[in-house]
């Protein structure tokens, strides 16, 4: 998921005041417009909305607002009108704290009015990245976990090479299995910079929203983005990166579910239109697109949908991805082994 961070606090002078001045009442119908603004502005999907209703529904709720905490169930409202099920009012930790110390608690979302979207559970809770062989019909087999990810620049970088190791480690398999099924997201890149040796060089995708274009590549265990000016920015770097003869063309079984989503679906785009892969499972999430972020002026941050994802072909992914081989979930892992199936027969042909 393509999202910047809190914009970097300004700084202020300090000036000494003979008289303290008046507090000023809060304004929350002007705060709001604020809000509206930027949604209008920077939403990738703003012009699905029927303003004049939202505007009246937001200010609606939030007008009547003492402070700015008061405005966050308006802020909700406001995202949720553009449908896309990706952009959401986020507080930093400062806010959060700020919020806490007014209100005696944390901050709840609103319920959904009629429940929200749900994502499958069943694959959560895998942290690490993780491989096992397994050799069906003479064929070795490589499978590999995909987990979601979020963490500082250091553990980018571990779990880029973790990843790599496991794929470029031990006996040399004739095909793979990514298993992307319950990844929820988080940081695309080390997910690519690790998978760079099945994925190949060169461009894998990109972005396209009211900006421009941006293309997603990896080289050689280094992944990044050429942005819209053209700039080419290496974001993750795998230490020890090992090239493997033939892993590029080699063939690749993606397994995916209704708990694959945002990073984890543009995962899977990232693969698409590859040859030799296929992609089995259940349908994703249905995040498949890119978010920013954008300061307000108490610090709170509204994450937009702005952009919605293509594969290396130029099809777009707006709504996230559906298997090439539906596999119904049962007993054991029917996922994985109709996906040995597949990749022992490409690697019997070849």
């Amino acid at each position: 998921m393509r999202l910047r961070g809190w914009a970097a606090p300004a700084a202020f002078a300090l000036t000494v005041l003979a008289q303290p001045a008046a507090a000023q009442a809060f304004d929350a119908r002007t705060y709001l417009d604020e809000a509206i603004a930027v949604v209008r502005a920077k939403a990738l999907y703003a012009d699905r909305v029927d303003w004049d209703r939202v505007s009246a529904e937001v200010h609606a709720e939030g007008d009547g607002a003492a402070d700015v905490f008061g405005t966050y169930p308006a802020l909700v409202r406001l995202v949720r009108a553009l449908g896309d099920h990706h952009s959401f009012l986020q507080l930093s930790d400062e806010r959060a704290t700020a919020y806490r110390a007014a209100r005696g608690g944390d901050f709840a979302y609103p319920p959904a009015p009629g429940g929200s979207r749900t994502a499958d559970r069943s694959y959560y809770g895998r942290n690490d990245p993780l491989a096992s062989d397994r050799v069906v019909r003479g064929q070795r087999i490589r499978t590999v976990i995909v987990p979601p990810f979020m963490g500082d620049r250091g553990a980018t970088a571990a779990y880029a090479g973790v990843l790599h190791r496991q794929l470029a480690g031990g006996p040399r398999p004739c095909g793979y299995i990514v298993d992307l099924r319950g990844n929820s997201g988080g940081n695309q890149w080390p997910m690519l910079a690790g998978l760079s040796m099945l994925l190949g060089d060169g461009v894998l995708g990109g972005y396209t929203g009211h900006e421009g274009d941006e293309n997603w590549f990896t080289d050689q265990g280094k992944a990044g983005i050429v942005t819209a000016d053209g700039k080419r920015h290496v974001l993750v770097v795998v230490a020890g990166w090992v090239a493997t003869p033939g892993a590029a063309s080699a063939p690749v079984a993606l397994l995916i579910d209704g708990g694959t989503a945002s990073s984890g679906e543009i995962v899977g785009v990232a693969f698409s239109g590859r040859a030799q892969t296929r992609r089995f499972g259940r349908a994703t999430f249905g995040v498949s697109t890119a978010t920013q972020g954008y300061r307000l002026s108490d610090g709170a941050n509204l994450v937009l949908v702005t952009d919605v994802t293509r594969d290396r072909t130029g099809k777009v992914f707006a709504e996230g991805l559906d298997p090439d081989v539906a596999v119904k979930a049962g007993p054991g892992d029917p996922d994985r082994a109709a996906a040995e199936g597949w990749v022992a027969g490409q690697c019997r042909s070849r």
